[in-house]
């Protein structure tokens, strides 16, 4: 049972120097479609979900079918290496880091090696991740971009969070 029996719907903007972004936090079954809305503008080639196979497939399952509404959806697995398997992107491609710290600095890492202007969505699901890699522009490697969009669903639990009274 969840402890929210109501909506959420929480947005800030983080600026650090010329770099800014939107953070949002989220509950409520209408909040998934709003999702696909925003990472889909400016139009999409592709999403391109990091993750790794220890996340619930139910929730990975989630994403892609709303990001899909918006574009072609593949999911790239990190690998013992720490970098997503068989990363081809597309210059109009959206990285969607979905996962912990590990996750969304191996995202960091791709999107910094695509050149040009690579779109990121950080979709964190630990708290460690949250409050510290999905909110910096610089990961253990170096400066990354930043995202397009910090977005922390509530819905799914969280590693590290009670869901349950």
């Amino acid at each position: 049972m969840s402890v929210f029996a109501s909506p959420i719907a929480l947005d800030r903007y983080l600026v650090a120097g010329a770099a800014g972004f939107p953070v949002q936090v989220r509950h409520g079954d209408d909040s998934w479609s709003e999702l696909a809305r925003i990472a889909a503008d400016p139009a999409p080639d592709a999403f391109v979900i990091v993750t790794e196979r220890t996340l619930p497939r139910a929730h990975i399952a989630r994403v892609l079918h709303h990001l899909g509404t918006a574009a072609p959806t593949c999911v790239r697995w990190l690998t013992g290496q720490g970098v997503p398997d068989g990363a081809a992107l597309t210059p109009g491609s959206v990285i969607v880091a979905l996962g912990g710290t590990r996750v969304i600095d191996a995202a960091g890492r791709l999107a910094a090696r695509t050149g040009g202007h690579p779109r990121l969505v950080y979709l964190p699901t630990t708290l460690r991740a949250m409050s510290d890699s999905a909110l910096s522009l610089v990961g253990p490697t170096g400066p990354r971009p930043a995202p397009v969009l910090v977005r922390v669903q509530l819905d799914r639990p969280v590693t590290g969070w009670r869901t349950s009274s």
